[in-house]
């Protein structure tokens, strides 16, 4: 059945009215902006800058936040409840330095005597080592644990006792480092701790080494602002990378890993970085040049794509100042936010000077901008305001660093938009009274021939033809492919047909990666690949592995631990009964204590004085420090203690996830007051939540988006089609998180929310432009296209180049940012270009009343707004009432 081309009058429904009211509202209040701007752009310009000047002294309170803990974890995860008691308890954990020994050459034998001596050498480099804490000298012996007066360290030398001579004279290494070894503590060393890649023959003999691990000990001592930080190791740690990098040597290379050696490498991260945002600025400011440019001088503007970056720069000053000043800290995710803000706001400008283009240019200037801004600026309204919202709601999430980009970036966006339609804007303003004066595009000083071709301005270069015959603004690439091809294509069957499929097609491939998709984050993903650190890890990976599942503990605080001896007995049989702890691993000092007695001690101070001598004879000194005993009045008690034992080894989150929970489970059931702790718990906590953190942002912003676009175009066929796109989206960017090789984190949570706000960019244009036509569905897809087709593309175009050179960042967030801004573009634009016209011209929604399209009509339909609400608009505005011209925003060439 056949579309009618014209609607009849009808009375508008409730919707539809509160739609009208709601647009109409926006139109004039923009049009009256417009006229402010239009009449006085210096006033306008010199008030932006002196508010860029108010919220960018924000900057002062400025913080940026580097620790992994408070950026990747919900902050009332009970793990960091539990570290403290254990901090207090039994102490802070020593600190610890590496550093990795290989062959000069890759693959050859690092076990000779060269490197030995080598190694001798550099450990007396690393003794001289000094760096500076308030004023301070520190050297390693302020720092280091000692074993007598020695500072304790880990590594092969230990077999010759780090002599030379003994070294020199030893005729068979590979026998020495076959036997049994010991330190300079007296405990066995493991050879898997101190050589990697080992090689051994038949008979068990090491017959060849890859490389070397050297082990310092730090004693922590809290000296850092934050707690468990101990600033004078950090420094010495970043002192001693240095002269381990500086090491020459003609038979080894060396690296290091230290906690001060990872935190200058995160720092670090986006200083490396900063080049691609520069870059960007860059290749988006060309790329606008070039998009803005036109056939004559007086015509083209493409120094408008410098105040339009300009422009997206003065809202990262005020976005990231306000963030800064109400107190959130920046992080290294929020680098990427400068990117999408670039990408925002030259979609804007294009928006922006689409509309101008279909302004009479023979009205006054303030008129023509207030025309193009009541439309311009309702429909960037719109996507800035989804894109707001979107942002907005993410910032209630649990997980830090996605909260705190949510803030910079629904701020950020807020003054993007802000900027857009005022500083921007008067700076069109100002570019059309340089063309009515036949003023040149950059060189705006001086006056030319209208008929005149930029490139003779310059060059000399022959005259283009008359402007007459460049007429029609939207003749640019863009357009033409997307405004004059793409329709005339997307009418052919065969070509819906394919569309479809191609949709189909991509959904079910990101269907089945959804269905795939595995949690996982790593810390030292943050740091950038060509970081010296970096390397170590890569040798710490290929060369000494780490065996076995992750080890942790279960601690019982204080009570009656006679009275309770079937409690602790059943504890640890629970752990061994538990399917994701190791067999074997359980080590109870209370089983043991039990097994050394022979029988449980009857009476109370027995039991606690005979404990307190198991902890101390050789055979139960190794839980010395696993029982925190005191004593009061002749009488022992126990403070706290705490049995260990490892997981079984646990690839998927979901399963360290479910151990985590089991163990807790164990602990919470038990009749002591126990819980089970271990540091990675904190990031398992992540792992808990980011799944449904995901989801509910998603669904959240979705059904806010959906609810924002049912308002404004007044369509419930029209805003289920557009949350069908975005729902799309959505999908692909979930799949190709997997097949890009990425997993489910706080960092790809972070991408998902984006792709909420850019896909309803892609499409929520073409939806309300095929609203506002009319004729068939044919014939309206086919205007759609051709009013707002080119600006859409160009759009995504700019978001994408803004984003291209994050291919050659170093870092994990960057390059995760640029795969999965790739696919929510291109997927973006195929279902927002593509899709939804073929959609629309098949079961497309009817188009609205005509009295409901004057009122949201983009340039289809006359335009009649209230005159007493765009007055009442200038007068709050201007001061003053005015008279307002309201032009049909028609081009003159399309006006009957």
């Amino acid at each position: 059945m056949s579309e009618k081309s014209a609607q009849p009058e009808q009375e508008l429904a409730p919707l539809a009215k509160i739609s009208k009211k709601v647009n109409g509202s926006i139109q004039s209040a923009f049009y009256g902006l417009g006229l402010v701007v239009g009449t006085h752009p210096k006033k306008v310009i010199a008030a932006a800058l002196l508010l860029v000047a108010l919220t960018g002294a924000g900057f002062m309170a400025f913080e940026e936040e580097i620790d992994g803990e408070k950026l990747f974890t919900p902050q009332d995860s009970p793990a960091f409840g539990n570290r403290e008691y254990v901090e207090d308890t039994y102490g802070f954990d020593d600190l610890y330095a590496w550093v990795y020994i290989t062959a000069k050459n890759p693959g050859d034998n690092a076990l000779t005597t060269e490197v030995l001596t080598d190694m001798l050498t550099l450990i007396d480099d690393i003794n001289k080592v000094t760096a500076e804490w308030e004023g301070t000298e520190i050297k390693l012996e302020d720092i280091c644990v000692k074993v007598g007066d020695e500072c304790y360290k880990r590594s092969v030398l230990d077999y010759w006792g780090y002599d030379k001579s003994a070294i020199e004279k030893d005729t068979d290494l590979f026998a020495t480092v076959s036997a049994p070894g010991y330190s300079i503590s007296g405990t066995p060393l493991r050879e898997n701790d101190i050589m990697g890649s080992i090689e051994k023959s038949a008979d068990g003999t090491i017959s060849k080494v890859g490389g070397f691990k050297l082990t310092y000990v730090q004693a922590f001592e809290q000296t850092g602002l934050e707690r468990g930080e101990d600033e004078r190791a950090l420094q010495w740690d970043v002192a001693m990378e240095k002269v381990v990098l500086n090491f020459s040597s003609d038979h080894l290379k060396v690296s290091t890993i230290s906690n001060g050696a990872m935190r200058e490498a995160t720092r670090g991260a986006f200083d490396n970085d900063l080049k691609w945002v520069q870059m960007g600025y860059l290749l988006l400011i060309v790329y606008g040049m070039v998009s803005l440019s036109r056939a004559t001088c007086i015509q083209s503007h493409s120094h408008l794509a410098l105040w339009s970056v300009l422009s997206v720069g003065l809202s990262i000053v005020s976005g990231f100042g306000i963030t800064s000043a109400v107190g959130v800290k920046y992080n290294g995710v929020v680098n990427t936010l400068i990117f999408l803000l670039l990408g925002l706001g030259l979609d804007d400008t294009y928006v922006i000077l689409t509309a101008l283009s279909y302004t009479d240019p023979s009205k006054p200037t303030e008129v023509r901008v207030a025309e193009a801004l009541s439309k311009a600026g309702a429909s960037i309204f719109v996507t800035s305001f989804t894109d707001f919202v979107a942002f907005l709601i993410g910032i209630a999430t649990v997980i830090p660093a996605l909260s705190a980009f949510c803030t910079f970036a629904a701020i950020g966006i807020f003054f993007d938009f802000m900027y857009q339609v005022t500083f921007f804007t008067a700076i069109v303003a100002m570019d059309v009274n340089r063309q009515k004066a036949n003023k040149m595009d950059f060189c705006c000083c001086f006056t030319t021939s209208p008929s005149v071709g930029c490139c003779k301005c310059c060059f000399g270069a022959p005259e283009p033809p008359p402007p007459e015959a460049d007429s029609k603004t939207k003749h640019t690439i863009p357009n033409m492919i997307m405004g004059e091809w793409l329709p005339q294509v997307l009418k052919k069957p065969l070509a819906k047909a394919g569309v479809l499929l191609g949709a189909v097609a991509i959904l079910a491939v990101a269907i089945v990666g959804a269905l795939n998709i595995r949690m996982e984050f790593d810390y030292e993903w943050f740091i950038p690949d060509d970081a010296d650190v970096k390397t170590a890890m890569n040798v710490r990976d290929d060369m000494f592995p780490m065996g076995g599942g992750l080890p942790f503990s279960v601690y019982t605080e204080a009570g009656d631990y006679f009275g309770q001896q079937a409690a602790l007995a059943a504890l640890s049989q629970s752990m061994r009964d538990s399917k994701y702890v190791a067999e074997g691993s359980v080590r109870s000092w209370y089983d043991d204590f039990v097994a050394y007695k022979g029988a449980v001690p009857a009476v109370a101070d027995e039991f606690y004085v005979d404990l307190a001598a198991f902890l101390k004879d050789p055979a139960g000194e190794r839980y010395a420090d696993d029982v925190v005993m005191k004593e009061e009045g002749g009488s022992w008690s126990i403070v706290s203690a705490r049995y260990h034992a490892n997981f079984v080894e646990l690839d998927e989150a979901t399963d360290q996830v479910n151990a985590m929970d089991d163990v807790r489970a164990i602990a919470d059931n038990s009749e002591m007051d126990a819980f089970a702790y271990t540091q990675p718990f904190i990031f398992i906590d992540g792992y808990k939540v980011i799944a449904w953190e995901m989801v509910r942002n998603v669904l959240l912003a979705t059904t806010a988006v959906f609810i924002i676009i049912l308002l404004l175009f007044a369509s419930i066929e029209g805003a289920v089609l557009v949350l069908l796109m975005v729902a799309c989206v959505e999908v692909s960017v979930f799949g190709f998180i997997h097949w890009g090789g990425n997993y489910m984190n706080s960092v790809t949570c972070i991408l998902v929310v984006i792709s909420v706000g850019l896909s309803v960019d892609y499409c929520a244009h073409i939806t309300h432009a095929f609203l506002v036509a009319t004729g068939t569905r044919e014939e309206r897809m086919e205007k759609a296209l051709r009013h707002i087709g080119g600006a859409v593309f160009n759009g995504g175009i700019t978001t994408y180049l803004a984003c291209i050179l994050l291919c050659l960042s170093k870092t994990y967030v960057f390059k995760s940012f640029f795969l999965l801004l790739t696919v929510i573009i291109w997927v973006g634009l195929y279902f927002g270009l593509f899709v939804m016209p073929v959609v629309l011209s098949l079961v497309g929604p009817p188009s609205y009343p005509s009295e409901l399209a004057d009122a949201l009509g983009d340039g289809s339909h006359e335009e009649k707004p209230s005159s007493k609400a765009a007055q009442g608009v200038t007068e709050v505005f201007m001061g003053a009432p005015r008279a307002m011209e309201m032009g049909q925003l028609q081009r003159p060439d399309q006006q009957s």
